[in-house]
């Protein structure tokens, strides 16, 4: 038996779009069965993954393929491969693989007039439509007359009120490593903001201007999102008590957790509490993309730990930072292995040099004050640099 990544895989022009991920939303927030999984694009391709490679693979991986049908669509080349896709896989329709989605009246393609389309043409029977969709997906009758229950609207309200809480965390506090710059200030800020939104319903910016109003944490109706902000409230709180030891380490107005590390004598401890502030800022995330992912929404990134940045580091001033203790003759090595200069030489030289080339080099760095460093690493120094000339020139 044939297994799928996703129940749908909405085919539309980039027209349409708005309206496919608002139908997206609506079948993944679907609480009468198992929960229901679409593929929208927007949602699974990343930045510079080849997108006929991505799209062909999720068309494999999805069980039915929903056709919206407007007039752009209809022109797309984009839907009518995917069109095609979809009769390859069931010429005969019997395994209802091909499911059109009349957004609007346009001239429906003479393939698709046998098979029965959803109709989404009224915007007042929208919700029916849905329901019969997801009928379809979950391999049952699709009864007209039946009515939502209390819960099922209760999910619904509270999918479309979680919807506006990107607004909270879609900032650079919620996405910055801390030891990209990220400003103590501009966090401490963020945090107590996102808690009295949550709480109160206002989100304010950091002059206290009122820049959205959303639901509060109260007017949720289910436990699951209720139990969830819960949850992320608590992380906010932790967040702004651990905010605290930076802020007393702050010496200067607009302080960064970067720079703070350089006038500080416990580094390594200093360090294991910057990395608690990115876990637990991802805590949060974790637990916001949660109750994003049954409202159907696209999630938001996790952010990378600071040490990890640090230790892969191959710029000078952070290597220097974690090896306070390195020797002059290797800071100088690190230096210009690391400069404009060495990557010069080695281009100058083709990757190849001799004996006099080797001894020239060693005049032109005492002279430029880039001495004493130790032979037999500047030796291995070069040999890697020439290697990675060679890789990026081939």
């Amino acid at each position: 038996m044939s297994t799928y990544d996703y129940d749908l895989f909405i085919s539309h022009n980039r027209v349409d779009k708005d309206w496919a991920k608002y139908l997206a939303q609506n079948i993944q927030s679907d609480i009468t069965g198992p929960p229901l999984k679409v593929f929208i694009d927007e949602w699974y391709i990343e930045p510079g993954e080849n997108i006929v490679l991505a799209l062909e693979s999720a068309l494999k991986a999805s069980k039915r393929i929903g056709l919206v049908l407007s007039k752009a669509a209809i022109l797309s080349d984009w839907v009518s491969a995917e069109r095609t896709t979809g009769f390859f896989r069931d010429p005969s329709g019997h395994s209802r693989t091909i499911i059109p989605l009349l957004r609007e009246d346009c001239e429906i393609p003479e393939l698709l007039r046998p098979i029965e389309y959803i109709d989404f043409r009224s915007q007042s029977g929208f919700d029916e439509s849905v329901k019969r969709l997801i009928s379809v997906l979950r391999g049952k009758k699709y009864n007209s007359g039946e009515k939502l229950t209390e819960s099922e609207i209760n999910l619904r309200e509270d999918c479309q009120r979680i919807h506006l809480y990107r607004i909270i965390f879609d900032r650079s506090a919620y996405s910055m490593p801390c030891v990209s710059e990220l400003s103590i200030g501009e966090l401490s800020s963020a945090v107590k903001h996102s808690l009295a939104a949550i709480n109160t319903g206002t989100l304010y910016s950091r002059d206290n201007v009122v820049l959205r109003k959303l639901s509060s944490k109260s007017e949720f109706s289910t436990n699951i999102f209720k139990e969830g902000l819960s949850r992320i409230t608590k992380h906010l709180s932790e967040l702004r008590s651990s905010l605290q030891f930076f802020e007393q380490q702050a010496t200067y107005e607009n302080a960064n957790f970067y720079s703070i590390m350089f006038d500080n004598d416990n580094l390594q401890y200093l360090l294991r509490m910057i990395d608690q502030v990115d876990i637990t800022r991802n805590s949060i995330l974790q637990e916001v993309n949660n109750l994003l992912k049954i409202a159907g929404e696209s999630l938001f990134p996790l952010i990378k730990i600071s040490s990890s940045i640090l230790k892969n580091s191959t710029h000078p001033r952070d290597i220097k930072l974690l090896n306070p203790n390195l020797s002059l003759e290797d800071r100088n090595l690190l230096d210009w292995k690391n400069s404009y200069l060495a990557w010069k030489w080695i281009s100058d030289h083709s990757g190849q040099w001799n004996h006099e080339d080797w001894l020239k080099l060693i005049e032109s760095l005492k002279s430029s004050g880039n001495w004493p460093m130790p032979i037999n690493a500047l030796g291995l120094a070069l040999e890697e640099l020439r290697d990675r000339w060679k890789q990026r020139r081939y």
